[in-house]
């Protein structure tokens, strides 16, 4: 595993994006894809949230190979959090926590990522890169360390262990890989998410966004 700084949308253009997502339907048939770079994929490709439910509904919370979209050859989902559990507090994001109670039903999207989940996608999409043409990379985002909460530096060695150097783990902050082998130099404008004044408590996602490159 190699990794990168910049905007994962630009880097990857040609090559393969992953996704991380969770196992949470929504009762219209649409995954839950309220924050970080699923929010970004269900901007870009508004029919994603539908495609990815109705597999989850099928075969379960997997890793699964949508297809190309826009200048990508492929987007793969990298499931970070289970369909739901059962609150302890600990495995409810910091932000949620006051929402549930110990013992109770909580959405996969409010969990804190799963270590065990994440290895496991981890393992199925090291699986996939032998069908791949050897010019195709595979890129990124630090699974689980966005909304999941868990640390990169506890996170990467799970990863190192299991993906090859075709796979490259994207961060916009170059402070974060100071020391590691870049794979660009050039570093490219993050997306900046800017709240929105006049959203209620029902609105599932209070943010408008600006630098999400165009798919055409």
């Amino acid at each position: 595993m190699r990794e990168a700084i910049g905007n994962i949308w630009q880097l990857a253009k040609g090559h393969i994006v992953v996704i991380t997502t969770n196992g949470f339907v929504k009762k219209n048939g649409e995954c839950v894809m309220g924050r970080g770079i699923a929010l970004q994929a269900k901007k870009l490709f508004p029919n994603i949230p539908t495609k990815l439910g109705s597999l989850i509904k099928s075969s379960g919370n997997q890793v699964y190979q949508l297809g190309a979209y826009g200048p990508y050859k492929d987007i793969w989902t990298f499931p970070v959090k289970r369909a739901w559990d059962q609150s302890y507090t600990t495995n409810v994001v910091e932000h949620m926590q006051h929402m549930f109670r110990q013992g109770e039903r909580v959405p996969g999207w409010a969990l804190v990522a799963d270590p065990l989940l994440i290895n496991l996608s981890a393992e199925m999409v090291s699986n996939l890169v032998k069908f791949l043409p050897d010019n195709i990379n595979i890129y990124m985002p630090r699974p689980g360390c966005g909304a999941g909460e868990l640390l990169w530096e506890n996170v990467k060695p799970w990863l190192e262990n299991l993906l090859c150097d075709r796979f490259i783990c994207c961060d916009y902050s170059p402070r974060s890989v100071v020391g590691t082998e870049l794979v660009h130099n050039k570093l490219f404008p993050p997306v900046v998410a800017h709240y929105n004044d006049d959203a209620t408590d029902d609105d599932p996602d209070p943010y408008t966004y600006e630098g999400i490159p165009n798919s055409e």
